[in-house]
């Protein structure tokens, strides 16, 4: 067995680097160890299928089942379902406490033959994983996100490998993995969405847009990145949008306790609830004044400067409307006393 090289990263790039390597072993397999260990995964698959057929037909149970020769031919993908379903049946069979004690414990050391082979294809093939999901880096998952979606690829890779069709497992399974990598980030990586069929031009469109800036010093224009990428203007300017990055209202302005949203709401003078409970409140105001005789709406005009008008004192409105300053003070009590009744009722 060789030692896998651990990528060189970037100070600062790769921040849970040491704990993805932690989960990993140093060693890759070799093509003959691999080859073996799969081969004890189809073989008790084989079994295990020979075990559910007789499970069905206890009268043929007539001792341990026959061991299968090796295969030499690629198997066909239904047959390679046919089996990963065998071991699905046998795992409920074992679980099964009235099921024959003969069978399931036969499933049962079938079922731990391919566990252990499975984590041991899984744990010395980690680092593939790795060295796929560092391109996808800074697209909107951290590298433990990226980590975690393709060992779950990873593991459906070694269910369906066959090495009969003459290729490693990381070469099979790499394909898979980077599928599985734009599949997250198209489903989880971004507040706003992306179809999946566009992700590939969004990668593209992004790492060009990086190499640009460091090479210009400068924000690259749209026909700028249509000779690195080879998109179409149009193309381009609808992808730009979509890789800004998003700043939440609730985030904190760098350097200060201060969140983004209080410095739009002071900036921009009054939230959008604050100017519709505004509009509101006046337009039941005047509701309200419309239902008063007209000479208690004359008084609360003239008292509040409502109507356009500036305000003024009791004696100003008395002196107006001919009455004593205490007659104007009650009509504007009695005035009020009924506006504040009715907008409780409304």
């Amino acid at each position: 067995m060789r030692k896998a090289q651990r990528p060189q990263a970037a100070a600062g790039r790769f921040e849970d680097l040491d704990f993805v390597f932690a989960q990993t072993v140093t060693t890759v397999l070799t093509a003959e160890q691999e080859r073996s260990l799969i081969e004890t995964v189809w073989q008790s698959r084989r079994r295990l299928a020979l075990a559910n057929l007789w499970s069905e037909n206890p009268e043929l149970f007539n001792g341990l089942p026959p061991t299968p020769a090796p295969h030499q031919m690629p198997l066909s993908a239904g047959f390679v379902r046919r089996l990963i379903d065998a071991e699905k049946k046998a795992i409920e069979l074992v679980a099964d406490t009235s099921s024959a004690r003969a069978l399931t414990d036969l499933m049962r050391a079938e079922l731990d033959a391919i566990a252990l082979a499975r984590q041991t294809l899984f744990e010395h093939n980690l680092r593939l994983v790795v060295w796929v999901a560092r391109a996808f880096l800074g697209k909107g998952l951290e590298l433990a996100d990226l980590f975690q979606e393709g060992s779950i690829v990873l593991l459906r890779s070694i269910d369906r490998y066959d090495p009969a069709r003459g290729t490693r497992l990381s070469t099979f399974a790499s394909h898979s993995i980077r599928l599985g990598l734009v599949r997250a980030l198209t489903e989880r990586g971004r507040p706003i969405r992306i179809p999946s069929y566009r992700m590939r031009e969004v990668i593209d469109t992004t790492k060009a847009r990086g190499q640009l800036v460091s090479r210009l010093g400068r924000e690259p224009t749209a026909h700028e990145l249509e000779t690195e990428t080879g998109l179409e203007v149009g193309a381009i300017d609808e992808i730009l949008p979509a890789i800004r990055p998003l700043s939440s209202l609730d985030a904190p302005i760098p350097g200060s306790s201060i969140s983004l949203s209080e410095v739009l709401s002071t900036s921009a003078g009054s939230s959008p609830y604050d100017a519709l409970l505004e509009t509101e409140t006046v337009e039941q105001t005047r509701f309200a004044l419309s239902r008063l005789p007209s000479r208690e709406q004359r008084v609360l005009s003239m008292r509040y400067g409502l109507r356009g008008t500036k305000e003024h004192t009791y004696e100003d409105i008395g002196r107006t409307l001919g009455l004593s300053r205490e007659r104007v003070r009650q009509l504007d009590k009695a005035a009020r006393v009924k506006m504040r009744t009715w907008l409780l009722a409304s």
